[in-house]
Formats: C-alpha cells, sequence, structure tokens
C-alpha cells in the first residue's frame, strides 16, 4: 500500500494512480519508437495474440480452481455412493421379435 497526497488529504490505494500514469507513459514511449514496425496488420496480429495469451491463463486459472476440484468432488461422491456399480450393473433392454 502506497501514500500519495491528493487534494491535500492522503489516500491509501493498492494501486496508486501515478504507477499507471509512468507505465502509460513508457508504453507511449515504446510505440513512438517502434512506429515504423508498428503496422496496421502487425498491431491486429500482436492484439490477438495478447487476447489468447489472456484467455488461456484465464481458462488455466479456471481449470486449476473450478474444473479440476469439481470432477475430484464428483467423483469421490460416486465412488461414495456406489453409483458406479449399480451403473455397470444394470443391463440393456432387449427386446423379443414376435
Amino acid at each position: 500500500m502506497l501514500l500519495y497526497k491528493s487534494y491535500e488529504a492522503y489516500s491509501v490505494i493498492p494501486c496508486p494512480l501515478s504507477f499507471l500514469t509512468n507505465k502509460l507513459m513508457f508504453g507511449v514511449k515504446l510505440a513512438n519508437k517502434y512506429k515504423k514496425f508498428m503496422t496496421e496488420k502487425n498491431f491486429e496480429r500482436m492484439f490477438f495474440i495478447v487476447i489468447i495469451i489472456i484467455y488461456a491463463i484465464i481458462g488455466y486459472f479456471a481449470y486449476q480452481r473450478v474444473i479440476k476440484p469439481t470432477a475430484k468432488a464428483a467423483l469421490q461422491f460416486f465412488n461414495a455412493s456406489n453409483a458406479t456399480q449399480q451403473i455397470e450393473s444394470i443391463k440393456p433392454q432387449t427386446y423379443n421379435s414376435r
């Protein structure tokens, strides 16, 4: 937690605005430096690659935190309730043709 002075009062903000503006200015300087390289096509490619990477990270954490424990709990539930043996013991119905 960083403190910074704003309108004669101290505010506690986890991510201060000055940090964000510094990062933004760094990005602007970088963009000006590589302006020749960043054509519209390259920008689109980079944008989609970044979006795909973000979705992959979100999907990985969703798998670790939500899907994996849910599947584990479901398997434990089915093993505990003997549902698997009951499902295996059901025989397919046969119809006699007359």
